[in-house]
């Protein structure tokens, strides 16, 4: 039966029950169903999109490239669907779960400000206020998109649901990563916008936190001296030589590999025999530098257990009949 035989919405609907069944043993068939995929327009094919990803969720085939890519898609086309996405995936009975931040987040951009529209997912007062907590609870770890979800809904819900948001807001993230606030006073709209006066509030409190932190003596104890700081990476060294070496020692399959050391400097020096040993070719290897950096929460450090008391609490929450 050709495709064109079939009304569009049929179409979707086999597709989707396909991705649901799909396994990550039928490479061929997930290659086949991201094809699909890609061919769906990421904001008018939006609800279809969705309920693809949720399915391919569910059958374990949606993780590591081919998440990556989807996501990465969709954030391209319109960095707020990704938002949307992300809401309605939280709203599902059976996507959200920890691993649903490892998905989203393939495709946030730290630096992005996220602004979505909750309108199309024709939600009740009571379910808003609760997407907004598993927001808070499962995106923790991608601040942005959190607050831009958190956003929408203080937009959607009561005044004393806002205040409620307003202080889980400051208390989970906004103390945990103090470069939020500028963020939050960006995606403030203008007079009409029914959030701006709890999120100005909550930027006001984190202000406020942070500054009264700074008059605060410094304890010794969180901050070592460099000696200290030296003669314990000297020890760690140590420990983790020691490991190697005895896991060295005890292989059987590491007696056969040559180890190389890398002395200081810009490349390495590698000599290579010809099949007949006949010659040994040099080849040189340029060395460059790498590195990255991410965000991570101040509260972590501070209060790792009533922090993950929180998160608990936000994730556990039950929609509402």
């Amino acid at each position: 039966m050709q495709r064109d035989a079939l009304p569009e919405s049929a179409v979707n609907d086999l597709t989707i029950r396909l991705a649901r069944l799909t396994t990550t043993e039928e490479g061929g068939t997930v290659q086949n169903l991201m094809v699909i995929a890609s061919q769906l327009d990421a904001d008018r094919d939006r609800l279809v999109l969705s309920d693809f990803i949720l399915a391919m969720h569910q059958a374990g085939t949606l993780k590591g490239k081919t998440a990556r890519n989807v996501m990465h898609g969709i954030e391209r086309a319109d960095p707020n669907l990704l938002a949307w996405h992300a809401a309605r995936l939280l709203l599902s009975e059976d996507g959200p779960a920890v691993e649903l931040y490892s998905l989203v987040a393939q495709g946030v951009a730290d630096s992005a400000d996220y602004d979505t529209d909750l309108d199309d997912l024709e939600l009740n007062a009571e379910t808003v206020e609760y997407l907004g907590r598993r927001a808070l609870g499962f995106l923790f770890l991608s601040p942005p998109l959190a607050l831009g979800i958190v956003a929408a809904v203080m937009r959607k819900t009561s005044e004393e649901a806002r205040i409620a948001l307003g202080e889980q807001l400051f208390d989970v993230l906004l103390r945990s990563y103090p470069g939020m606030a500028d963020n939050t006073e960006r995606i403030v709209g203008g007079p009409e916008d029914l959030a701006a006066d709890v999120l100005r509030g909550a930027v006001a409190k984190a202000r406020a936190y942070l500054s009264a932190l700074k008059p605060v003596r410094s304890i010794a104890e969180f901050r070592p001296s460099e000696r200290q700081r030296f003669i314990q990476a000297e020890r760690q060294a140590d420990f983790w030589r020691d490991i190697q070496r005895n896991a060295h020692d005890q292989s059987d399959l590491l007696q056969f590999i040559t180890v190389q050391h890398l002395l200081y400097g810009s490349g390495s020096v590698t000599h290579v025999d010809s099949p007949d040993g006949s010659e040994t070719r040099r080849m040189e290897v340029p060395m460059q530098s790498h590195s990255h950096e991410m965000a991570m929460p101040r509260l972590e450090g501070l209060d790792p257990v009533g922090l993950n008391l929180r998160l608990f609490m936000l994730r556990a929450s039950r929609r509402p009949e």
